[in-house]
């Protein structure tokens, strides 16, 4: 097809019932891509496109708009479909007509993206203007933590939510969304309510296991105390005793000084006499040697007593360790059934509260007083099979 002089629409294209250009079926991929046609060609197209106005103002407007946008799409493919057939069949130049290809998809696409840039625009600001009111409704949705993943709250805590969700005003800036974020207002403010009954509730009860491990806290420090106050009053029996004790193995060895003392006195004295004695009789030797005879057997005597009175003192004084050994292996006998008692008083302890527990839970549950105490006495002496209370 020749090209000299000025080329016209209808020598190249069809317009559609959208506005949209065609290439006439007369034109062959020879035309286009080896006859220097392109150039003249896209021309054609750069006045077609530019001569279309665009209504934005309406949405009848804007889709037409699209509609024009997507027939440059098509009349690109079917362009580049013209020329990968017209490539197939002349493999010998499939790389000059590649080049005329991307040129033309290059050029098209370009001119589609100048042309659309205003529904371009529109399109980013009326996403953004959606994702705001959308952001709105998730900020009411998830204005008052309801999820068991969240921080746990107080219900003071709740209720400020409550009331800072109350406040938000649904307006008009929720646009085409306004019914449904006055649903998800109402909807969130039912869960927050809920939630704030829930927990309520929850610090009610936590409020009476804090007053009763408070009272049992209470009892056992009454009964360490009391355990103290036994242990200590045990404690100074037992340093009276020691004391005691000590005052008359202190008074024994006071007793036994006193005698040894008057003993070495009274020895003091017969040594002196003899001495005088000695010096008197010093010419009579030999009657002074009988006598002395006589004092030693005497003083020997008097040792011999003497050692039998210490030998006598020590059996006593072993006696008296014995009963003391005696009295405090007793009183450790008696101090460890005292601990006894205790542990045992402790486990009934313990037992009584798990089984005020049990009853508590099933009155919990709707049996009333005696039912419960009952059921819990039954469990208890195991008339309830596979049914026990760990202890």
């Amino acid at each position: 097809m020749a090209n000299d002089g000025m080329i016209k629409y209808k020598d190249w294209f069809e317009i559609n019932k959208n506005g949209g250009l065609a290439v006439s079926k007369a034109i062959t991929a020879t035309n286009i891509f080896e006859e220097n046609g392109l150039a003249p060609m896209l021309d054609i197209v750069v006045r077609h496109v530019d001569g279309f106005e665009p209504d934005m103002s309406t949405g009848a407007g804007r889709a037409a708009f699209k509609k024009f946008l997507g027939s440059i799409s098509k009349l690109s493919r079917k362009l580049d479909e013209r020329g990968k057939d017209h490539v197939a069949v002349l493999k010998a130049r499939p790389k000059k007509i590649d080049m005329k290809r991307k040129e033309m998809r290059d050029f098209l696409g370009g001119l589609k993206e100048k042309k659309g840039k205003p529904l371009a625009e529109w399109e980013a600001a009326e996403d953004e203007r959606k994702q705001k009111i959308a952001d709105k409704i998730n900020l009411i949705i998830h204005s008052v933590p309801t999820h068991r993943n969240e921080v746990p709250r107080t219900s003071a805590e709740i209720k400020q939510d409550i009331k800072a969700l109350e406040n938000i005003i649904i307006d008009s800036t929720y646009g085409e969304k306004m019914d449904y974020a006055e649903k998800a207002k109402g909807e969130t403010l039912d869960r927050a309510k809920w939630t704030l009954k829930t927990k309520e509730a929850s610090e009610k009860q936590q409020a009476e296991i804090d007053r009763l491990t408070a009272i049992a806290e209470a009892e056992d420090k009454k009964k360490q105390e009391e355990k103290l106050r036994l242990e200590g009053e045990a404690r100074a029996r037992l340093k009276a005793e020691a004391a005691a004790n000590l005052k008359i193995e202190e008074e024994r060895l006071r007793s036994e000084k006193v005698t040894a003392d008057k003993i070495a006195a009274e020895q003091k004295v017969r040594d002196e006499i003899a001495k005088k004695e000695a010096a008197e009789i010093a010419l009579e030797i030999e009657k002074a040697e009988a006598e002395a005879a006589r004092v030693a057997l005497i003083l020997e005597k008097e040792a011999s007593r003497i050692r039998e009175e210490e030998k006598a003192a020590a059996a006593v004084r072993e006696e008296q360790r014995k009963v003391a050994i005696e009295r405090q292996r007793k009183e450790e006998a008696e101090a460890a059934k005292i601990e006894e008692l205790r542990v045992k008083a402790a486990d009934h302890d313990n037992q009584a509260k798990k089984n005020s527990a049990a009853k508590m839970a099933f009155m919990r549950l709707g049996f009333e007083d005696g039912d419960a105490q009952r059921i819990v006495v039954a469990i208890v002496k195991g008339q309830i099979p596979h049914i026990t209370i760990n202890y």
